[in-house]
């Protein structure tokens, strides 16, 4: 075992190579070699480009990777979101005023949108987060300065509909002021 003096250790692997266990790789001892992600760095800092590992993912009982699929959006949650939205939206005012949903990798973004002058506002209300690894929507806040914070009065919820009740009641008026 190599102990480095910025207190970093390396153990020796089984092809002889030095392998880190924690922190970042300043230097190494003479003659080896270091892998990161997709390159590995030598002694000499001569940098080689390697392929990114293949992911590994588990295939679950109805054969879909779990890995890839978890995380995605299911298109009839994000239609009845975009179906609440619409309605929320009065169609008489709708060249003036609307809601819209802006659908990200893993979240659902709600904004109130108003024409002013010739531009349109857009204002974040809501965010509707989906963790692939429980299966559960968390529902967020947005600040002052549009960050998002999570809702602290809301558990995360299986059902989609269960935020979306949550926002249109809006008992701590956060969400429509």
């Amino acid at each position: 075992m190599y102990q480095h003096n910025s207190k970093q250790r390396y153990a020796e692997g089984n092809n002889g190579q030095h392998e880190m266990r924690s922190g970042q790789v300043k230097s190494l001892p003479p003659g080896t070699q270091q892998s990161f992600g997709c390159g590995l760095i030598t002694r000499r800092s001569q940098v080689q480009i390697l392929p990114p590992p293949p992911l590994k993912a588990r295939t679950t009982r109805f054969g879909l990777s779990a890995l890839l699929s978890s995380n995605v959006l299911l298109e009839s949650e994000v239609e009845t979101v975009r179906r609440w939205a619409e309605a929320k939206t009065e169609p008489k005012f709708s060249d003036r005023s609307r809601v819209e949903v802006e659908v990200g990798p893993r979240s659902l973004t709600v904004f109130e949108c108003t024409v002013i002058g010739d531009n349109w506002l857009r204002v974040s209300v809501a965010r509707l987060g989906w963790s692939g690894t429980t299966k559960l929507w968390t529902l967020y806040r947005f600040d002052s300065n549009s960050k998002a914070h999570r809702y602290e009065f809301l558990e995360p919820r299986r059902r989609v509909t269960d935020l979306l009740d949550e926002i249109d009641d809006d008992p701590a008026f956060i969400f429509w002021g």
